[in-house]
């Protein structure tokens, strides 16, 4: 596995068989590398809520690498009015098995 960490909230997992990109925030001051290059190959986008500075690039890396987005159910709806069309609704519990990883949503006050 390797992780890769893009400033702020973004972070790349790539392990055997999938590329996940969590909270995609590509954009942020801190990331000084190629946006492309950053998101290329993506298999999943994993979105922890729906702030801005988490939601980032999300329709643009979806669009663009076919990507399945996994984030709650609101904001997948949301995000298929801005063309994101591969995705997995999840909710607070329980735990989704996507072959390589597995994703669980828990509460996460802030």
């Amino acid at each position: 596995m390797k992780l890769t960490w893009f400033g702020h909230s973004a972070f790349r997992v790539d392990i055997d068989g999938a590329t996940v990109l969590i909270d995609p925030f590509i954009d942020n001051p801190t990331f000084q590398g190629d946006r492309e290059a950053a998101f290329r190959g993506a298999t999943h986008v994993v979105l922890t809520h729906g702030h801005d500075d988490h939601t980032g690039s999300t329709v643009e890396i979806c669009e663009s690498t076919g990507a399945t987005l996994i984030a709650n159910f609101e904001l997948c709806n949301h995000l298929a009015g801005f063309g994101v069309e591969e995705m997995s609704p999840m909710n607070t519990g329980g735990n989704v098995d996507f072959g390589p990883f597995s994703v669980a949503f828990v509460p996460a006050w802030h």
